[in-house]
């Protein structure tokens, strides 16, 4: 099997949903918008900074806040 190969249609499906939360966020750290609504964060929070395959143990998206 090539590595090209390893996951297949079921990890594509993860990947497209990373790239949209990814997205989402993105556009609103640029839009300078607070992080709600959603994942309980105040309302006064605004989102800094995003990165993706970190390579820490939450690898995926990090996403760090003002608070």
């Amino acid at each position: 099997m090539s590595r090209s190969s390893v996951g297949g249609s079921a990890a594509s499906g993860g990947f497209t949903y990373q790239h949209r939360v990814a997205a989402w966020f993105a556009v609103r750290i640029l839009a300078e918008q607070a992080g709600s609504p959603g994942w309980g964060f105040p309302k006064s929070t605004c989102l800094e900074f995003l990165a993706c395959e970190t390579g820490l143990a939450v690898d995926d998206l990090l996403v760090d806040t003002s608070e």
